[in-house]
Parts: structure tokens; C-alpha cells; sequence
């Protein structure tokens, strides 16, 4: 169930991230808090993350060495003290287990370092430049100096809040096991067990015994990090109302069962993405926390300013906000050297500083869930036993519904244990989700039979936790088949269409029935079958079968549509979502998901919206107004055109305005929908539709 946000002011903030490893604070120390100030001012920011420590610490701190140029400045104070002045706030930056240079790591913090079998730090690695960082180890005397930072800057500076990178163990080396003394005594202690060595955790996954022997380490250095943060959070809360924000990062770095522990002690987590972070953000909305999403790829940030940059900036930022997050502009530093190309930024802020107390309070409307089976983590893990690459899927399927103007959010696995949590959507995607369990599959079972609408594609279902292939989907009765084996044509046809060259068929088609014949398309597109499922029908009406291109007769039912209880199910037995990316975003394809969504949903879509491809569209609500944004992706368009359809069902406008113009928007009545006829509008456009 979604909850409420308690830092309301944060998450409608305007944030710009003066991060302490770039210019103007590395390799030279050129950073004064007046041009900090005045340059957030002049781009309309209300919130500066300033990085207290970043390879040394910016202020006199009596833990962290300090920035050889620092001498007796504070930066830390200079800033807070000017934000406040102008009305800015600041949240401060702590990095916690990052990696720190090892040319004084190793001389004057040697306690601090994470340690391989030879008991040697890793060869360090150049983070935005030399000196280069090796890992910090969160045992031992860190874990008590780091408390010392953080209490440092809690109590000793008037900041709005605060934000970790981390915690880490290992930082960038979190595949590794440290070595150090504090390490081996604490796991013997805590668990009777010797450390496991790097050797080891090279051979994860060879044997029985050493996979067991990695999961225990990983999961009791889960339960350290976890830990950590819960006694950071006690120092924060100990000062006041303060938020505590945490690096996405750590949670990829947990365990699949231990991150939700790591998300209850914090109040929000950043993403590190460019224009998205479709799996933080619905996580954020599922579990109430804020979710900063920064503007720019964190990989990629350049240190000085061009004007296509600054575009693509400011429409991550609106999309952003429009899923319901927080943009933080990732890297500012580089205004500090010139704001001459700053428009697109300042554009951003000065529409959300405009429309901030209207945008109080919103939320994004649900329509469909997507679920992102590992939450957070990279995709290339394991599900079911079995090495996929899920978010692959994950991304197909939204890029497909998007391209059709479909709202989706994306929500963890975690839904699925409760069938309150998918109240209020209208339909839910599996997408090639190898193995749910039992309990899983009666909460989906539950929640169709009442009304939900369900899409499931590839393999769903059909092995169990440890990859093996069960006789049968476990959702078969939702379903209304059964899984088969290719036998005769069938077999020889998934067998033989095939090019060597590459991993996909090129001749096996879907051909839809009469009841898919408005779609646009007659045959759609490649089907890419490696983990194609011959189905049986049991009760299913099939919508389309699969051919071969040199004949028409039918080889396999290719899409089946079922009814259970009050709720409607289709099943494409194949992974089409993987077919649409490897077929240059094959619209056929896309076409047919959307289609699918349509038959099964409960109600119909919040909106409309033709001449939709190449637009990032969203709704948002709260009581008495809806708000649709329409971000324009295509940098090299001028200018867009759209006709909005909006159901009256979901009430008829009093009025609708753009927040862009200020302009009201004339709108026309046809049937059960509101259309407003060829709307024009460059890049940006959020209508706001009073109710």
C-alpha cells in the first residue's frame, strides 16, 4: 500500500550536487561559498548537496584528513551559513565506505583498509581522476570513526539533512571478502565460522558447499551494513526532524532478502541514472520513501557545460517529477566555471519553484505495474536458478507500453505478497518471471479472480526456485493452458528456422485471428523463440498462432486470452519483449502488448494520447486536479503535436490550463472522452486539469 511522504519539502526540492570529487574542489581548491550561493540562486535551486568530505574532508573535521589546500577554511560552514541566509537549504554529503585515496589511506588510516588474501590493499582505481581509491572496511575502527564523522556533521553544522553514499562494504570490490584481523574475529565470533577467502569467491557457484559458504558471508555483511545505517539513523533523529537519505547503490549490493531492511532505515534513496530510474522510482512510491534522481548518467558527467547537455538535463528533470521523484542536478560543479549555457536548468527550477504548492501533495495515478522481480539489483542475476538478464524484459516491455502511451510503474516483487498492494491498478505485467512460489501465485490468483487484469509473457511460471522446469505453469489455471512439449512440425519448425550466426530465429511470425485483426499490422513481426512455450489450451480462446513464412497453417497457439472469476488473463508464451528490442523496437510487437493491456485492464487508460512515439508521458493526482506531462525526448524536433483524449469517467473537466503558457486549453466533448485537438508545445508540457 502506497504511504505518505513526511519530508514534503524535499521531495518537491530543486537540488544541485556540488559533489567534492570535481572541480572546483578537485584537483585544485577553487571553491568559494559565494559563488555557490549566488549561481544556485540565479538557476532557481532551493536545495545544494554539498560534498563535506569527498577524497579529504572540506572541513575541519578531527576524524578524516583534511583537503591539503583547506587550511583553516571551513567550506562546509561557509555554505551553510550563505544558503541560509538566501533561503537555501542544505543537505550534506557523507560518503560512508567509499573508497578514499590510498596514497594517505595506507599511512594514516591503515586500520580503515579492506585487506585481499594478502593481506594487501586492491590496486586502487582512478575515481574522477588520481589520486586513486582503494576500499574502506566497515568493521573495526571505521565503523567507529565513521560514527565520530557523522555526529561531527550532524551536530556541529545547521544542515536540512543528510545523505550517504553507502554504506559500502568494499565499495567497487563488494564481490570480495576483506581479510583484515577485525573481520576474521568478528565472523568466528558471530557466526563459528572461518572467513571465506577470495580464492573462494572466485569459485562461487562450482559447488554446493562454497556457494553456501559466499551466501553466509554476503548475508552477514548485509546484516553489518544494515546495522550501520540503523545507528547512523539513531545519531540523525537524535538532532531533530532531519531527513536521511542513502546511494541506490547499496541496496544493488544486498542480498534480494535483505533490502528492504536497508530501506526502512532511511527516508529516501537516490538513483544513479539518466532520464529514468523507473525501479527506484516505483520503489519509492510503493514504500513511501523519496527518491533523488539524478539528471545525468552518473558514468558520464562532463566537467564543463554544452548546450545539448543542458537540454537533456532538464527533461530528465521533468520526467522526474513527472513519475513522482525529485530531480537532483548530478555534477553542478561545472555552473561554478560558467553558467553560460544554464538556461534549460534555471527553466526546470523556475516551472517548479511556479507551480511547487500546486504540485503539493501529488501522486502518480495508477493504471499498470510492471514488476521488477530483483528491485534494485543489476539484471544479469539469477532467477529461478536460471542466469537471465531481467531487466532487459523488464525495460522492453516498459519502452513498448510506452511507445503506445501507456502509464506503468514499476514495483518490487514484494507486492506479490499481499493483494492489497495491487489495489487500484488496473492491470499487472509479468514479463519472462521464471519462478513465483506458492504464496506469490495465490496473492496473483486472489487478485484476478477479483477484477485484476493480468499480462504474462515467456516463461512464467514454469520452473521452480532452483531452476528446474516444473511439469507445468503453476499459473496454468489463470491461464487457461497448460504447457507442452514441441513434438513433430512443431518441433522441427523451432528447431531448423533458424540463422547459426545469431541466437535468434528469423522466420517464425505471429499471426493474429480475426479478433486481433484492427491491429495495424497483418503479420508481427519476428518472433524470437528460444524460450517459446508450446501451450495447450485448457478454457483459452486464442487470439493468434505462430507460422513459418513460407506457409500459413498454424504451429502453435501464440496469444490466449482467458477469463477467471472477475478478472481477465493473456498469456504470449513467448519472450516478446526481447523480440521488440532486438527488432529495433518493432512497433507491430508493441502494438499487440498494447492491445492486450486494453482487453484485460478493469478501466480504462488515464489518457490518450496521439503521436505519442518519442514522448515520455505521465499523470499525477491529487484531490481536485489531475496533471498529464508530456516530455518531448526528440531533441531534434522542434516542436510537437498531440491530440489528448482524457475519460470522463475519471471526471469532467471544470477547466484545463497549461502550466507552461499559463494559457487555458480549449477542449471538445466526443463521446466519453475529453479531446483536446492537435495541442502544440516544444520539449516540455504539463496540463493541469481541474476537476
Amino acid at each position: 500500500m502506497e504511504k505518505k511522504n513526511a519530508y514534503e519539502w524535499l521531495r518537491r526540492s530543486r537540488t544541485l550536487l556540488y559533489d567534492a570529487y570535481w572541480p572546483p574542489f578537485y584537483p585544485e581548491l577553487g571553491y568559494t561559498a559565494e559563488r555557490g550561493v549566488a549561481v544556485a540562486k540565479r538557476l532557481h535551486a532551493d536545495v545544494i548537496r554539498f560534498g563535506t568530505i569527498g577524497k579529504w574532508a572540506l572541513y575541519p573535521s578531527r576524524v578524516m584528513p583534511r583537503h591539503p589546500a583547506l587550511g583553516k577554511r571551513d567550506l562546509l560552514g561557509e555554505t551553510v551559513r550563505l544558503s541560509k541566509k538566501a533561503g537555501i537549504r542544505v543537505m550534506a554529503y557523507i560518503p560512508v565506505g567509499h573508497g578514499l585515496p590510498g596514497s594517505w589511506v595506507s599511512k594514516r588510516k591503515p586500520s580503515w583498509r579492506f585487506l585481499m588474501d594478502d593481506g594487501k590493499s586492491p590496486e586502487g582505481i582512478c575515481h574522477f581522476g588520481a589520486p586513486a581509491l582503494v576500499p574502506i572496511c566497515t568493521r573495526g575502527e571505521y565503523r567507529r570513526d565513521i560514527l565520530r564523522i557523522v555526529r561531527e556533521i550532524v551536530f556541529g553544522y545547521d544542515v536540512d539533512g543528510i545523505y550517504l553514499d553507502g554504506p559500502y562494504q568494499g565499495w567497487i570490490w563488494d564481490r570480495h571478502a576483506c581479510q583484515c584481523g577485525a573481520c576474521r574475529d568478528q565472523y568466528r565470533r558471530e557466526t563459528g565460522q572461518e572467513l571465506p577467502t577470495n580464492a573462494a569467491y572466485a569459485h562461487r557457484g562450482e559447488d554446493a558447499r562454497t556457494e553456501a559458504r559466499v551466501a553466509a558471508h554476503a548475508d552477514w555483511t548485509a546484516r553489518g551494513l544494515i546495522g550501520l545505517l540503523g545507528e547512523i539513523r539513531a545519531i540523525v533523529k537524535e538532532k531533530g526532524d532531519l531527513p536521511l537519505l542513502y546511494n541506490g547503490c547499496a541496496t544493488d549490493y544486498l542480498p534480494g532478502g535483505r533490502q528492504d531492511e536497508l530501506i526502512a532505515n532511511a527516508d529516501g534513496f537516490l538513483m544513479e541514472s539518466h532520464r529514468g530510474g523507473v525501479k527506484g522510482v516505483g520503489r519509492g512510491i510503493h514504500y513511501g520513501k523519496l527518491v533523488w534522481n539524478y539528471t545525468h548518467r552518473h558514468s558520464a558527467w562532463p566537467r564543463q557545460s554544452h548546450p545539448r547537455l543542458e537540454e537533456e538535463n532538464a527533461l530528465s528533470g521533468y520526467i522526474a517529477v513527472a513519475q513522482g521523484a525529485t530531480p537532483i542536478v548530478s555534477y553542478a560543479g561545472r555552473f561554478l566555471g560558467s553558467e553560460k549555457y544554464g538556461a534549460p536548468v534555471a527553466g526546470l527550477f523556475a516551472f517548479l519553484e511556479k507551480n511547487r504548492a500546486l504540485f503539493d501533495g501529488t501522486r502518480a495515478v495508477r493504471h499498470g505495474a510492471l514488476l521488477s522481480v530483483h528491485d534494485l539489483r543489476p539484471g544479469g542475476v539469477l532467477d529461478g536458478g536460471k542466469r537471465i538478464r531481467h531487466d532487459e524484459h523488464l525495460y522492453g516491455v516498459w519502452n513498448m507500453l510506452s511507445d503506445h502511451g501507456r502509464q506503468t510503474t514499476v514495483l518490487p516483487r514484494a507486492v506479490l505478497s499481499s493483494q492489497r498492494d495491487l489495489e487500484g491498478y488496473d492491470f499487472l505485467s509479468l514479463h519472462s518471471v521464471a519462478h513465483l512460489s506458492a504464496e506469490e501465485g495465490r496473492v496473483l490468483a486472489d487478485w484476478v479472480r477479483g477484477g485484476g487484469g493480468l499480462v504474462v509473457t515467456g516463461e512464467t511460471s514454469l520452473y521452480d526456485a532452483r531452476g528446474k522446469r516444473l511439469p507445468d505453469f503453476s499459473l496454468a489455471p489463470l491461464f487457461g493452458a497448460s504447457a507442452a512439449r514441441p513434438t513433430g512440425a512443431v518441433k522441427e519448425a523451432l528447431q531448423f528456422h533458424w540463422w547459426g550466426q545469431i541466437e535468434a530465429p528469423w522466420d517464425l511470425y505471429l499471426k493474429p485471428r480475426p479478433a486481433l485483426r484492427g491491429l495495424s499490422v497483418n503479420a508481427l513481426g519476428h518472433l524470437i523463440v528460444p524460450e517459446l512455450v508450446p501451450v495447450r489450451p485448457k478454457g483459452a480462446v486464442v487470439l493468434a498462432d505462430l507460422v513459418t513464412g513460407h506457409g500459413e497453417k498454424a504451429l502453435l497457439p501464440a496469444v490466449l486470452f482467458h477469463r477467471y472469476g472477475k478478472g481477465k488473463v493473456c498469456l504470449v508464451p513467448g519472450p516478446i519483449e526481447k523480440c521488440y528490442a532486438d527488432n529495433d523496437r518493432d512497433l507491430g510487437l508493441s502494438s499487440l502488448l498494447a492491445e492486450l493491456v486494453g482487453r484485460v485492464s478493469r478501466a480504462p487508460a488515464p489518457y490518450r494520447v496521439e503521436g505519442a512515439r518519442g514522448l515520455f508521458l505521465h499523470m499525477t493526482e491529487k484531490p481536485g486536479f489531475r496533471f498529464l506531462h508530456l516530455v518531448d525526448e526528440n531533441l531534434d524536433r522542434p516542436e510537437n503535436g498531440s491530440t489528448i483524449y482524457l475519460p470522463l469517467s475519471s471526471g469532467r473537466p471544470k477547466s484545463i490550463r497549461s502550466l507552461v503558457t499559463g494559457r487555458k486549453v480549449p477542449w471538445k466533448k466526443s463521446g466519453n472522452e475529453a479531446v483536446i485537438n492537435g495541442h502544440r508545445y516544444r520539449r516540455h508540457e504539463c496540463l493541469a486539469i481541474e476537476t
